[in-house]
């Protein structure tokens, strides 16, 4: 059953004048609590907003392996990008487990993961320098590759730890110009006295 007419809201009985004025009363009233919630609002989300968010990409990216964090810091997707530079941190934190995973990927040819290696090993920087050596040493003999031997000797050279002259010395006469040139970098940076013949020699 329909309602009758004196069943219908009053506001319906209004005349139009007043009806016009509780609408505009009302949309003022909407407007003004509106105005005076913004600013706190937006401090809020301002202020909690991209910490929780970074916080929490901090959290979920502890859970993962050093493979998975590597391929988040080193990837160019867009769907990584504000995973890129916690990633790198977290690596660096947790040295004692990313170390011998970054190290396995010095023969990398992906420029992106080149630079993701010396970025965090260069950071890392002493517990890194170990390593580095014996993974220049087990470098050196292959036959396939040289750009594992050649990114562990420039790091090392960026690291300059006096430790690392012994091995970078016995790079010194490797078949690869490329690698020899590394090596006479890394001396160079390092500046023990011993290499000097060495260096005087690559020239």
């Amino acid at each position: 059953m329909r309602p009758s007419r004196l069943m219908r809201p009053s506001v319906a009985l209004l005349p139009r004048p007043a009806y016009a004025v509780c609408v505009m009363t009302l949309l003022a009233s909407t407007l003004a609590v509106a105005l005076v919630s913004a600013p706190a609002l937006a401090q809020t989300v301002s202020a909690s907003g991209p910490n929780a968010a970074a916080e929490g990409d901090t959290t979920v990216l502890a859970l993962l392996s050093p493979e998975e964090l590597f391929l988040r810091a080193s990837s160019a997707a867009l769907q990584f990008e504000h995973m890129r530079a916690p990633s790198r941190r977290l690596l660096v934190r947790e040295h004692e487990t990313s170390v011998p995973h970054l190290v396995t990927r010095l023969d990398t040819d992906d420029a992106r993961e080149r630079h993701a290696l010396e970025d965090v090993l260069v950071r890392i920087g002493d517990p890194a320098v170990l390593p580095l050596i014996e993974t220049l040493e087990s470098e050196l003999p292959r036959s396939d590759t040289s750009r594992g031997a050649r990114l562990a000797a420039f790091i090392l050279g960026k690291l300059e730890d006096e430790r690392a002259a012994g091995g970078l010395e016995a790079a010194s006469g490797h078949r690869d110009w490329k690698v020899r040139g590394s090596v006479a970098t890394a001396l160079g940076r390092i500046g023990a006295p011993g290499p000097i013949p060495i260096l005087c020699r690559l020239l």
